[in-house]
C-alpha cells in the first residue's frame, strides 16, 4: 500500500505539471481535500473542500505560474508520502524567475490526494514527517 500511495503522489504532481491545478483534481482529490499553506507564509491558511483548494491553488498559480520537480519520494507511515522538490517558475506580472526547494507531506485516503501539507524548505517537510536527521 505504501508504494502505491508514493505512485498516487507522484502522479499528481504529474498532472500538476502537464494540466495545472484541474489536471492533478482529474487525477484524484477527495471531496473532502485539505491543503495547508507553509507555516510562516504570509496570511497562511487552511482550504478544506475540492473547491476551495483548487481556487486557492489556482489563485497561487496566477501569481508564480510554476512546475514542480521531484528530487525525493518517501512513504511515510501507511497513507502518508513525502515529497521533496524544487519549484521552479517566474512571477506572473514580475517575470522575476522563482526557484524554492520545498517539501510536502501528501495523504492519500482510497488511492486519492486527501491533503497537502507544506513546507517552505526540505528540511522542515522531513523534521514534519519525522525523518530528519
Amino acid at each position: 500500500m505504501p508504494s502505491d500511495n508514493v505512485h498516487v503522489a507522484r502522479r499528481s504532481f504529474q498532472a500538476w505539471n502537464e494540466a495545472g491545478v484541474e489536471g492533478s483534481r482529474r487525477l484524484g482529490w477527495t471531496e473532502d481535500a485539505e491543503y495547508h499553506d507553509p507555516p510562516g507564509l504570509p496570511d497562511a491558511g487552511v482550504y478544506r473542500g475540492a473547491d476551495a483548494v483548487a481556487a486557492h491553488l489556482e489563485e497561487m498559480s496566477a501569481l508564480i505560474p510554476n512546475q514542480a520537480e521531484i528530487i525525493e519520494a518517501t512513504a511515510v507511515g501507511e497513507d502518508e508520502v513525502l515529497i521533496i522538490f524544487s519549484l521552479h517558475g517566474q512571477g506572473g506580472s514580475s517575470g522575476v524567475p522563482v526557484e524554492q526547494p520545498m517539501g510536502c507531506l501528501i495523504r492519500i485516503t482510497d488511492g486519492k490526494v486527501s491533503r497537502w501539507r507544506m513546507f517552505m524548505s526540505h528540511e522542515d517537510a522531513r523534521e514534519a514527517a519525522g525523518l530528519s536527521d
